[in-house]
């Protein structure tokens, strides 16, 4: 019981001080922005990169702490799909690319273009190995590289990830999948994290049906994990090129869907509601946008809104209330809208009372505004 309290505590101290971070520097970086009224350019757009690169990190750490509870409760459910690998690395490097380049760390890509497709959740799969390459840039000296190899083994694809930062002792790695695992929880340890990263990417793995390992020639000598995943056969392959035109051309009649359509949007947050405004206008929609339950009702009276994006959680009156007023109306009184929900709580519970209050979608935030592009188009779909 003892050691339990231990590893409790150092876990609690760990969160605290990982969540804090990150808050110390959107701050701070935010009032300088807003009272140094003479700033150089090029350190506004240091401060801006700093403020999008800590946000990030807050919502992976948030992520994973959600990730723990879905995994306990055995809730971590799959989108099952051909899925091509390359192009879930290829993401997973651009969206860590900023983190690699701020301490001049060069993310090598070695991707077999020949390697077959395998059937799983590619924003999953996408997670293991931003984990991985999170990892091996948290790990690795300035200046240096990480290395990530695609290649087909017989029937498995195998993906790697090499560092050649301060490895890994013998003695660790049979613990180095373990959650909350740590090497150094004190002050002084010289990485962050909360330990859950390499374990959310076992369980995703195996969810896969495949395998994760990972090597270390000692202390010093860096790292190499590798992902084996069971592929299958495709009758045909897309070049890269094709892919690549075929996402542009995807993404482009999506925002074509939107031109002219009028959207509700209802949140109490100003700011919220601001960047969603934004967002749909510049992918050419109307929007109308109310701060309360009771501003939405009243402009549904006048207008015929496409669509209604609703935050959940409001004061006075909450989006299940909205719904529930909305659904209780005639067809031609608007009763059949398509709507969105908006929450801070992604847990199943809440997912599925949100669509049995008849939302037809639900987005968790923070919102990313492609996301919201790609939900508003599904829901138009439906």
């Amino acid at each position: 019981m003892a050691e339990i309290n231990r590893v409790k505590d150092e876990f609690v101290a760990v969160l605290s001080h990982e969540l804090r971070t990150p808050m110390h520097n959107l701050h701070g970086w935010a009032q300088l922005l807003l009272t140094e009224h003479e700033m150089d350019e090029a350190l506004k757009i240091e401060g801006l990169e700093t403020i999008e690169r800590n946000a990030r990190l807050q919502v992976r750490l948030i992520d994973d702490l959600l990730d723990l509870a879905r995994m306990q409760k055995g809730e971590m459910n799959l989108e099952i799909e051909p899925v091509d690998l390359a192009s879930v690395i290829r993401s997973a490097a651009d969206t860590i690319r900023l983190s690699a380049e701020t301490k001049g760390i060069q993310i090598q890509l070695h991707l077999d273009a020949a390697v077959s497709n395998v059937l799983g959740d590619a924003i999953r799969l996408q997670q293991v190995v931003w984990n991985l390459l999170s990892n091996a840039i948290k790990f690795s000296s300035k200046n240096e590289s990480v290395e990530v190899r695609l290649e087909q083994v017989e029937s498995q694809a195998q993906i790697t990830v090499i560092d050649r930062g301060r490895g890994i002792e013998a003695e660790f790695i049979p613990f180095v999948f373990e959650r909350f695992s740590q090497r150094d929880a004190s002050t002084t340890r010289s990485a962050g994290g909360l330990g859950l990263g390499l374990a959310i990417a076992l369980t995703i793995v195996e969810l896969h049906n495949g395998n994760i390992t990972a090597a270390s020639a000692g202390f010093g000598k860096g790292s190499t994990f590798t992902v084996r995943l069971p592929v299958v056969t495709m009758t045909k392959q897309l070049s890269n090129d094709e892919l690549v035109v075929g996402e542009l051309l995807h993404s482009n009649q999506k925002i074509a869907q939107l031109q002219n359509l009028c959207i509700l949007v209802v949140d109490d947050d100003a700011d919220a509601r601001i960047l969603m405004q934004t967002v749909l206008q510049n992918a050419g929609a109307d929007v109308l946008v109310a701060a309360s339950v009771k501003e939405a009702l009243a402009l549904l009276e006048q207008q015929s809104p496409t669509l209604l994006i609703s935050d959940i959680s409001m004061p006075d009156e909450d989006g299940f209330t909205l719904i529930r007023q909305i659904r209780s109306h005639t067809i031609e009184q608007g009763g059949q809208i398509p709507a969105i929900a908006l929450t801070a709580f992604a847990e199943a519970k809440n997912e599925q009372r949100i669509l049995k209050a008849g939302f037809q979608l639900f987005i968790a935030k923070p919102i990313d505004p492609m996301e919201l592009v790609n939900k508003v188009v599904e829901t138009l779909k439906t």
